[in-house]
């Protein structure tokens, strides 16, 4: 039983690294999305100088990279909110098990 609890709890640890993980992807990504911003004003206040269509395409590509790690960090958060609910549904299971078990070895004393 503490075994299966054990793995429980390290279930739940990696569900609430997960979380904190999504949660710095977003900030990346809003981060991401702030910088593009900065990037189009001031490309269109240079007059379209090629130093800041280049800053400007740098945060595209980094808007794109932050969006790729958000989604990437919403699936982890998922697999690991799976892997939580299947290590509770184990340790349930093995203590069910051990019940039977006992309930069994109890008729054949008895019986």
């Amino acid at each position: 039983m503490k075994k299966a609890a054990g793995k429980s709890e390290v279930a739940e640890k990696r569900e609430k690294v997960a979380g904190i993980r999504l949660e710095v992807a977003g900030t990346r990504l809003k981060v991401a999305e702030m910088k593009h911003i900065v990037a189009e004003i001031q490309s269109k206040v240079a007059g379209k100088s090629e130093v800041a269509e280049k800053r400007e395409k740098v945060a595209e590509i980094r808007l794109e990279v932050a969006g790729i790690e958000h989604k990437v960090a919403g699936i982890k958060y998922i697999v690991a909110e799976i892997r939580k609910k299947v290590a509770k549904n184990k340790a349930t299971e093995n203590h069910y098990n051990k019940i039977k078990v006992f309930i069994l070895q109890y008729n054949k004393k008895t019986c």
